[in-house]
């Protein structure tokens, strides 16, 4: 979807990260934006959980991210993710987020918007379209076990195939039952399964006003297979409830 939207014209930040062994084409994602959403979610790290021992070399999980690291943090079940209570940090957030959305039109990236996008919801325009990009969850927690072992600013962190599906379903779940009540714009749940084979794209093309190239889906980049995890039923269910969401923007 990165590479499709940044082909047709969008602005996705300055310096885009680029590609490593786990995302040969690049993540579409900047610094600029990270960082903002990384400075958010700081405020509600986690404590170690005692049922997991980490070594020096992986001192980080989760439960304790480092900067950069907190697309792949915990967040409770009973946490809301609100505006700083203190409004110096507050009014930092605001300067940040108003000086990153300068540039139009804007297409930015992050899974941390699973969290955030409530904060940033205040600044964007009224038509702006939200893209919430899902796939099957095996793939998503076998493409995050990869980048833990081949990306260095995951190789001091700790986490295991049952963390990966907890993220996972904490993140979904908080997209979907909460900030989908409280952000009123257009969203629109798209499965990356559906979008390799192009289904989506002429809903997508009319809804943004932009032609996007199919020639920028690449199915062979989809490199994770899924076969080695068993989702528990709780993951399958929300995955399911992500699907139903998706279903009447397909036009095949």
């Amino acid at each position: 979807m990165g590479a499709l939207l940044y082909q047709a014209g969008y602005y996705m930040g300055n310096e885009l990260y680029p590609g490593r062994e786990s995302n040969p084409l690049g993540f579409f994602e900047c610094e600029e934006v990270n960082t903002i959403n990384e400075e958010i979610l700081s405020r509600y790290d986690s404590r170690p959980n005692s049922q997991y021992i980490f070594s020096q070399e992986r001192k980080y999980s989760p439960f304790n991210p480092m900067n950069g690291q907190r697309w792949l943090t915990h967040i409770a079940d009973n946490i809301q993710i609100i505006p700083c209570d203190k409004s110096n940090i507050e009014s930092r957030i605001s300067e940040l987020i108003i000086n990153a959305k300068k540039n139009s039109p804007i297409a930015f990236k992050d899974p941390r918007f699973n969290y955030t996008l409530e904060i940033w919801d205040k600044y964007l325009k009224k038509d702006t379209l939200i893209i919430c990009m899902y796939r099957e969850p095996t793939k998503t927690i076998e493409s995050i076990l990869k980048m833990t072992k081949y990306d260095n600013h995951l190789s001091n962190f700790y986490i295991d195939s049952v963390l990966a599906y907890q993220l996972w379903y904490n993140s979904y779940n908080y997209f979907v039952y909460t900030l989908t009540k409280k952000i009123k714009k257009e969203i629109i749940f798209i499965n990356y399964t559906k979008l390799l084979n192009k289904s989506i794209l002429p809903t997508l093309s009319e809804m943004i006003g932009v032609k996007l190239d199919i020639k920028n889906i690449l199915p062979e980049l989809d490199r994770c297979t899924g076969i080695n995890f068993n989702p528990p039923k709780y993951i399958i269910d929300t995955y399911k409830k992500l699907d139903e969401l998706s279903q009447k923007y397909y036009k095949i």
